[in-house]
């Protein structure tokens, strides 16, 4: 006669492992609290079992009928039907007996507590089993996460919700509370830290939630939990415990903040060369944090419009003064110094994947009034958030060109958003084309850009002022030639009609070029020309283009067509350029300049008749 509660703990735990596989021998160190001394001819009655109802396959060493060893330990498909079908009735994990598992849901950032929580609990409810998604044992490297969490979600007899302040504004945690609802399991917040039970917020306030940095209250979860999944408990010292847990939710909160601090940014820099993956995935989740997250529990998302009462616009004025811009400081300087030092694409695609982020965020405030509109005493809407995030953006892609580190920019450049301060229906437009229904005092968004942001803070990567309006008159002539083509080469039209309806490439009349001399762009303007002589796939041109495609039809617009024919639509772009900037010299306000000199390459065809139109 096998040990059915020992086979039912074998089944949970080769479920948990799916798709690895284990040993027989591996098996008892991976069972948990209560089973480090199991007699092993117990351990392998109970898998033999398994093994003959077909819910385990392996490769099986016998001695007669006896089975004496066991490798590749894994979950039939029969198995895992068993799992799924017991677990969606609430019933136990394959054979007999109650579920005992506990789903420990929290933030990714809250990870260390959670796996100290859940060591806590099994060790003093000996046959419990509580699952945490951060934790490796529990969801392994190529194990479909989301999958798994949804089955321990519809197994689990308990909830427990780590009730942080980082934990209460993840989607995720929501979501798993949410599950949990449905299917009427008790729903336990363990708060710590400055979130207290007596002021959790609807729904989390209809539990009966405990402090779990509190000796009282954890003594009371650990008995709870054991009562609901009907097990014996060993009640340990929770005094120590208690000092643990705050003594871990401590830093959670000082290192939120720390690196907006000197030394935060110089933690920064020397994070950024050193290329520790794990430390930069961790510095991406304290930013996104104080950038996404924070809004939360400001009530940004709240559409009743609290923008109206004057104490929220001073809470909001505070969280972009002292958190939001110091923020995005950082983020943005880590996308400098990625590109300073020639360093990780992939790390520099975190930091323009969460820029872009925060950006669609902006427009999602409905707390904050659309741009345009202002608070009572004119405080921050909308667009003021999403004007941060845009000047930032828009400067680290004119470092990159700056720097001639040109293949930083497709990240920045070939990025699509929704348009902030728009009707719903409204096209979206490429990230750096100042998709922002509002502009920056005096209308120069260079300008405002250097005074505002470059010279206080940045001043070191560019050096001088000169020196940024260059780089960046060469980027707003980046994304003049996107736009160019995209709206005025018929072929590329076309093509933007067919396959982009949803899209819009208008920067035409959108960019600050015709306030600036053209001689900053010349010696771009040359690296192209000679770089169209080598086809529209150049590596320049595919640095330099939203769409590539419309590159392909607007310089290539037949199969004949020749590098002197690709290099005369450039020239016709340059010369539209020029008529383009007359035309605006000509409004009021408008800037007269002199015929820039085109230099020995583009100086010949600019002046001739070769490409005259």
């Amino acid at each position: 006669m096998y040990n059915k509660e020992l086979a039912n703990r074998i089944l949970i735990k080769l479920g948990q492992l799916f798709p690895s596989s284990t040993t027989s021998d591996a098996l008892k160190g991976l069972l948990g609290p209560g089973f480090e001394e199991l007699p092993g001819n117990e351990l392998l009655d109970a898998l033999d079992a398994l093994l003959k109802l077909g819910l385990v396959s392996g490769a099986e060493l016998r001695e007669g009928a006896a089975l004496v060893d066991a490798a590749n330990l894994l979950l039939t498909a029969h198995g895992r039907e068993e799992l799924q079908k017991e677990a969606g009735s609430q019933a136990s994990f394959g054979l007999n007996g109650d579920s005992r598992l506990v789903f420990l849901s929290h933030a990714a950032t809250d990870q260390e507590i959670a796996i100290y929580l859940k060591s806590v609990i099994e060790k003093a409810i000996p046959n419990s089993d509580v699952f945490v998604s951060s934790d490796t044992d529990d969801l392994h490297p190529g194990d479909e996460w989301v999958k798994k969490i949804r089955e321990n979600l519809r197994a689990a007899q308990v909830l427990l919700l780590l009730a942080s302040e980082r934990g209460l504004s993840r989607p995720w945690v929501w979501y798993e509370t949410g599950a949990a609802w449905s299917r009427e399991i008790p729903i336990i917040p363990c708060c710590l830290g400055k979130v207290r039970k007596n002021l959790l917020a609807a729904p989390f306030s209809s539990y009966q939630a405990l402090n779990v940095d509190e000796a009282g209250d954890l003594s009371d979860l650990i008995t709870e939990i054991g009562r609901k999944l009907t097990l014996a408990i060993q009640m340990p010292d929770v005094g120590p415990i208690v000092s643990h847990l705050k003594a871990l939710e401590r830093p959670r909160h000082e290192d939120e903040l720390s690196i907006l601090t000197t030394e935060g940014t110089q933690t920064i820099e020397q994070l950024v060369v050193s290329q520790d993956d794990l430390q930069f995935r961790v510095l991406m989740t304290q930013l996104r944090d104080l950038l996404v997250e924070r809004w939360h529990s400001l009530n940004g998302f709240d559409e009743e419009a609290p923008f109206k009462d004057p104490a929220f616009e001073t809470k909001v004025e505070g969280h972009l003064r002292n958190l939001f811009c110091p923020a995005l400081w950082k983020l943005v300087l880590a996308g400098f110094l990625l590109i300073k030092y020639g360093l990780s694409s992939d790390w520099f695609e975190r930091v323009s994947n969460l820029l872009i982020e925060v950006f669609s965020v902006s427009g999602k405030l409905t707390a904050l009034p659309p741009p345009g509109a202002r608070m009572p005493v004119g405080g921050p809407t909308r667009g003021t958030v999403g004007l941060q995030v845009l000047v930032g953006t828009r400067v680290l892609a004119t470092y990159a060109i700056r720097m001639s580190q040109y293949d930083y920019l497709p990240e920045l450049l070939k990025k699509y958003v929704n348009p902030i301060g728009s009707r719903t229906t409204r096209k979206r437009e490429p990230f750096l084309f100042w998709p922002l229904r509002m502009n920056v005092e005096g209308n120069d968004r260079i300008a405002y850009a250097w005074q505002g942001v470059v010279e206080p803070l940045w001043r070191e990567f560019f050096g001088s002022e000169q020196s940024f309006v260059e780089a960046a008159t060469q980027l707003e002539f980046i994304l003049f030639l996107n736009s160019y083509l995209a709206t005025k080469v018929p072929v590329a039209v076309q093509w933007i009609g067919q396959y982009r309806p949803d899209t819009d490439f208008a920067y035409w009349y959108g960019s600050d070029l015709w306030r600036y001399r053209l001689d900053a762009v010349i010696p771009l303007a040359e690296k192209i020309y000679e770089n169209l002589a080598l086809g529209p796939d150049a590596p320049l041109l595919l640095d330099f283009s939203v769409e590539h495609t419309v590159f392909q039809k607007a310089f290539s617009p037949s199969t004949s067509t020749t590098p002197e024919q690709r290099q005369e639509i450039f020239v016709q772009y340059l010369k539209e350029l020029l008529r383009w900037q007359a035309q605006a010299a000509q409004s009021p306000g408008g800037f007269q300049h002199d015929q820039p000199d085109w230099g020995p390459v583009l100086g010949p065809v600019m002046r001739g008749n070769r490409y005259s139109s």
